[in-house]
């Protein structure tokens, strides 16, 4: 956290230093595939079926909102903080092959014969919530009305809770709950392409594919290496000031 708060203020020392240049605001939307990578750190019966476990595994569709606040530094190169509520996730499919903690045998090992109430259930949605603060460089060149821009930087990610959706049959349950071991501050690399149309003097609308990938480990200890990352696109209105 004390590593996002220093970032953050030298980005606004930035922006002072270029406080004659013209700024506009984002308002943003977007749509995410997400999924993460998983590695161990040791060689162990449960270390094995977490790793086998990701055979049930898919990127699932996810959301975010927020807005901008980019400032020219030049002709051509700009500064962008952003702010977005989104949710990152996986999901867990058909996860009757599933190992469970209640199946431990007792003697270091497991027993997939020992019944468990959670391999009864279908699909399982797993979303992390995060406040996002992307800080990005980018690029543009105007042509007519369009500009075409390409940006990259960092975001620290502020986590806030887990939802968590359990389909059974035609039953769905859904629960918000925090959970302890993920690290409250992460850290993310940011790249995106974008294209952009004028509207007017006023006002113009864009879209930007991007590619977002966790450079923290989203857990705070364990021998669990997991990594978040997702990729889609944002839709914007931008109102120059």
């Amino acid at each position: 956290m004390k590593f996002n708060i220093t970032l953050l203020i030298m980005c606004f020392a930035l922006i002072g230093c270029f406080g004659q240049a013209n700024s506009s605001f984002d308002f943003v939307i977007g749509v995410d595939r997400s999924f993460r990578t998983v590695s161990s750190t040791e060689e162990s019966l449960e270390a094995t079926a977490v790793l086998e476990a990701r055979a049930q595994e898919e990127a699932k569709q996810n959301w975010r909102i927020g807005a901008n606040y980019r400032k020219e530094i030049s002709d051509h190169v700009y500064l962008k903080l952003g702010a977005r509520l989104t949710s990152v996730g996986y999901l867990v499919t058909d996860n009757s092959d599933l190992i469970w903690g209640i199946q431990h045998d007792g003697m270091g090992g497991f027993d997939p014969t020992i019944p468990s109430e959670e391999a009864d259930f279908g699909n399982i949605y797993n979303d992390y919530w995060f406040v996002e603060l992307p800080i990005t460089v980018g690029y543009i060149k105007s042509v007519n009305k369009f500009s075409f821009y390409a940006e990259a930087g960092l975001s620290p990610n502020i986590y806030l809770t887990t939802l968590t959706k359990v389909e059974v049959g035609d039953e769905v349950t859904k629960d918000f709950q925090g959970t302890p071991n993920i690290r409250r501050g992460q850290l993310s690399g940011v790249v995106a392409l974008g294209a952009l149309y004028n509207l007017n003097e006023q006002l113009s609308v864009f879209v930007q594919p991007s590619y977002r990938y966790h450079l923290t480990n989203i857990a705070n200890e364990g021998f669990i290496n997991e990594h978040l990352y997702s990729y889609g696109v944002e839709f914007g209105l931008r109102k120059n000031l």
